[in-house]
């Protein structure tokens, strides 16, 4: 389930709904990150992964006038940057997945494209765990910011080293900074606590903590020249400011906060020589990433005195691969989030390290956080873009920066924040919407087009439905995630069902048989029924079919460690011959047709060619 309130530091740390984006560096120190002739460099984890390197001014729909990414840049995610007095750039590199480790990455003050970093921090003697802050002091050391330590490396380290300090914390570590007198600053789950740099690992000298403070989940830091303190409340919307040497329960000296402000979960900050504020934006709410600016000494609920967001500035939400679908020649078709929005074709039988084919991506393309996706018998590819509730249709063979040949959009649409799709032998679409909808649009509906039916109401059980399969007959088949823990399971409808009708058929939760996260569905020519269960820790394909009274009883259930199923699994589909595409993680992993309990997969379709990063949705 794709969360829409504030995320946990948890959250913010393993990026799995929102990047903690960084804007050049946790600290005004030493290098003043930002001026107004210097260039303003951005990390990024959504639409292209990597380093975003903007130019001085710049606001709007721009394009970033350089780009640190592909795979020379060893950047498989990219969090916090900090920019040294040469101009070196230095990014924190945090796992994908929810194990140990993770990377810093140097790269020259010039380096562009697929460039190669010059210096690389990693390994077991590091003490690297899921890397977010970093800041440099005036020596050059590098400090950074792990789950539950602060870690300080030496000036010029690189490979495996060991650190020279090391900072234990009790609570989740969100950010760093440092002053100019080199006090360190830490935000963490209570609030602020600040070390005095020469005191080793002594206890902190200060700690802003309290109802008054306005913190809340506060993550990116930075100082002015005057030893204002700036700090990033993801959680909360904000910005709140702090005087010089603020202690204990401290009122903010100004809060940046409003609807005006522009800022949808903040998480990194800078400032320039001039003391204006630049924060990254996650786009909780809005589902939209962006850079705010704001002028010096800004208070209340102002309007930023730039902007920069768009669809060409590169800056987006982050999701995986979301859909998939198969054609009649098993070409396999991924509605992806990242490295970009695209449509990615991979050849048939493709496994392993695969290269794309072809891919639908870019400005023209509407796409905008693409999930379910579906094929007609004719090739016509059909997208639902949950961030902008639309749908979005391809001719067979497209490619490319290529436009829909239809866009269903619009007030009449009855879409909101739709997920799966699915089509019924008429080609009539069905799509699942959030939080609890089903839409039925007529074959070759385009514009601001009614739906032809609609099921919802209290009695259709729908509860944040996720996948939507249709079966031969005009069933209809809905995976529904549920809302902490309720209504979760499956929802089964009669053929041209409408209004706020009854389902004919529920699978419920329960202890043995599950499903109680069910993300992705699928139904056979024989009415078998597979269901994605994302339940953690153990992630569970589970079938279902018809038994003698005519009620779906639990038929099979693939999980275990041979399975490589990831942590998080979503979409699956069912080709003629009964194997089962499943997307899991990084990956697509496929299954054969009679394979249950501890499987080990036939095939799996994965690596840095493959482009696939959170693959989830599949359909055919």
């Amino acid at each position: 389930m794709f969360d829409r309130r504030p995320p946990s530091l948890v959250t913010l740390r393993l990026l799995r709904i929102a990047p903690l984006l960084a804007v050049c560096s946790c600290h005004e120190g030493p290098t003043s990150p930002v001026n107004g002739t210097q260039t303003l460099a951005v990390t990024n984890f959504s639409l292209v992964s990597g380093v975003l390197v903007y130019a001085a001014g710049a606001t709007g729909d721009v394009s970033p006038i350089r780009t640190i990414t592909d795979r020379n840049t060893v950047l498989s995610n990219a969090a916090g940057i900090a920019r040294d007095g040469a101009g070196n750039l230095y990014v924190t590199n945090p796992p994908l997945d929810p194990g140990g480790g993770g990377s810093i990455v140097i790269y020259a003050p010039s380096a562009n494209g697929n460039a190669g970093p010059t210096r690389t921090i990693a390994g077991d003697s590091t003490g690297l765990d899921h890397p977010v802050g970093i800041a440099l002091d005036t020596a050059g050391s590098v400090y950074v910011s792990n789950t539950y330590t602060v870690t300080v490396y030496a000036a010029g380290a690189s490979g495996n080293v060991t650190p020279v300090r090391t900072i234990p914390s009790a609570s989740e570590v969100g950010g760093i900074a440092l002053d100019r007198a080199g006090n360190l600053y830490i935000s963490n789950r209570e609030g602020i606590a600040v070390y005095a740099t020469t005191n080793g690992t002594a206890t902190a000298i200060r700690t802003i903590a309290g109802s008054n403070t306005g913190l809340d989940c506060p993550a990116g830091m930075g100082l002015d020249g005057a030893g204002e303190l700036y700090v990033a409340n993801p959680c909360g919307g904000s910005i709140v400011v702090f005087a010089a040497g603020a202690d204990g329960n401290a009122i903010p000296t100004r809060t940046i906060a409003g609807s005006n402000t522009g800022l949808d979960g903040p998480s990194g900050i800078a400032l320039d020589g001039a003391r204006n504020v630049y924060a990254t934006n996650a786009g909780y709410a809005t589902n939209v990433g962006s850079v705010t600016v704001y002028a010096a000494g800004t208070s209340g609920n102002t309007i930023p005195t730039r902007t920069i967001v768009g669809c060409h500035t590169g800056i987006g939400y982050p999701w995986g691969p979301r859909g998939v679908a198969l054609d009649a020649a098993g070409n396999l078709y991924v509605a992806a989030h990242i490295p970009a929005f695209a449509i990615m074709v991979y050849a048939a039988a493709s496994s392993g390290n695969a290269t794309l084919s072809s891919t639908i991506t870019g400005c023209q393309s509407g796409l905008n956080g693409p999930m379910g996706i579906a094929r007609d018998a004719a090739g016509t590819l059909y997208v639902a873009n949950h961030l902008s509730g639309t749908i979005t249709v391809y001719a067979a063979g497209a490619s490319g920066n290529v436009a829909p040949i239809r866009t269903i959009a619009g007030a009449n649409t009855g879409l909101s924040s739709p997920n799966g799709v699915a089509l019924d032998a008429a080609s009539n679409l069905y799509v699942a919407n959030w939080p609890s909808s089903i839409t039925v649009y007529a074959s070759g509906a385009t514009g601001n087009v009614a739906p032809i039916r609609t099921i919802s109401g209290f009695n259709t059980r729908l509860v944040f439905p996720m996948g939507i399969a249709v079966d031969a007959a005009g069933r209809i088949y809905v995976a529904n995630e549920g809302s902490n823990g309720n209504g979760a399971g499956v929802t089964v409808f009669a053929p041209g069902v409408t209004g706020n009708a009854a389902p004919t058929a529920i699978i419920a939760g329960t202890p043995r048989s599950g499903p109680f996260y069910p993300q992705g569905i699928a139904v056979d020519a024989g009415g078998t029924i597979y269901v994605t269960d994302a339940a953690y820790p153990t992630p569970t394909i589970r079938i279902y079919a018809l038994d003698e009274s005519g009620k779906f009883a639990p038929a099979a259930a693939i999980a275990g460690g041979n399975t490589r199923l990831a942590d998080f699994v979503d979409g699956i589909a069912v080709d003629a011959a009964g194997q089962m595409y499943v997307a899991s993680g990084r990956a697509i992993v496929i299954f054969a047709a009679n394979a249950t309990g501890n499987a080990t997969p036939l095939a799996t379709i994965g690596g840095v060619d493959s482009g696939l990063s959170g693959a989830n949705y599949l359909t055919f």
